[in-house]
């Protein structure tokens, strides 16, 4: 344990992106912003980097891990199969918190962290508390935001953990997809029936008849979503659809303020930015990626 987390430790450094022929991670200068976007890619065999404006990229670690989060203040969460799950904070480095191996993990505003361990159940990792058990069912999906949890369970449906009331049941179809924001919205994709948006004051909306391959929610209710041989979308209450690539990613997340990012296979790694449209922040191909 001693020697990973040294590893761990090990200063930034630059990588071979791709073989036989070298490459470098690589970033675009871009303009100052009031409140920086985080994100976090793990790229194979190189390991978790993340990127801000101002100081690029940096890796945190040359360990490959199965799982990757990040949240607005540029904490990650990791899951590093055989090792367990840890969280990276400027302040302190990597800590690790758990030995068990993750299934699906998230993190918050907060740092809190929400975790599925097959057969054993849905956790929720807060500073004050440490681990939780939200419940021995294994979600097929989770999402945390704002220290409540939601998560899709198989034959159960979706539900939302709050500290106040517990879980509350919000619909008895189980969702292959499903996220939340900090107002506690969720977005989730029915197989076969499309994306829907819940909220507390109108309950479901279908947003869109369609079967994504990756669809997230943050901020305001802010969507975003990718679809085969289609591209990715964003969805704002004021504009709704929006069509901002014809090109498939492999993974899309998205900000409180709307910014999207995205990992494409042999194009690399992509934010998308009000105002500025698509700017590239790497040619590596990244198997995860983040924002927030």
């Amino acid at each position: 344990m001693f020697a990973f987390l040294t590893k761990l430790r090990r200063r930034r450094k630059t990588a071979p992106v791709s073989r036989p022929r070298p490459r470098r991670l690589t970033l675009e200068v871009l303009e100052d912003r009031t409140v920086p976007s985080s994100v976090v890619s793990e790229f194979p065999g190189q390991g978790v980097w993340r990127f801000r404006d101002g100081t690029g990229w940096q890796q945190l670690t040359p360990v490959d891990a199965a799982l990757v989060a990040v949240n607005n203040r540029g904490d990650v969460a990791a899951e590093f199969q055989g090792l367990g799950v840890f969280r990276f904070r400027d302040t302190v480095g990597w800590q690790f918190l758990t030995g068990g191996t993750a299934d699906l993990l998230h993190i918050d505003e907060n740092g809190s962290i929400a975790a599925a361990f097959r057969g054993v159940g849905t956790f929720r990792f807060m500073d004050v508390t440490g681990w939780q058990l939200l419940s021995p069912a294994d979600p097929v999906s989770l999402g945390i935001a704002n220290s409540m949890v939601v998560g899709s369970f198989p034959g159960v449906g979706v539900f939302r953990f709050r500290d106040v009331t517990g879980w509350q049941f919000l619909s008895g179809a189980t969702a292959a997809q499903v996220d939340i924001d900090s107002r506690g919205d969720l977005v989730a994709h029915f197989a076969g029936l499309g994306v829907y948006r819940f909220e507390d004051v109108i309950g479901w909306q279908v947003l869109a008849r369609a079967d994504p391959i990756s669809v997230a929610i943050a901020g305001d209710g802010k969507v975003v979503m990718a679809l085969n041989n289609a591209g990715i979308f964003r969805f704002q209450d004021v504009t709704g659809w929006q069509a901002i690539s014809p090109s498939v990613p492999v993974q899309v997340d998205i900000d409180s303020v709307g910014e999207v990012i995205g990992s494409f296979v042999g194009a690399g790694v992509y934010r998308f930015v009000d105002g500025l449209g698509w700017q590239f922040l790497t040619p590596t191909f990244a198997i995860q990626v983040g924002i927030a």
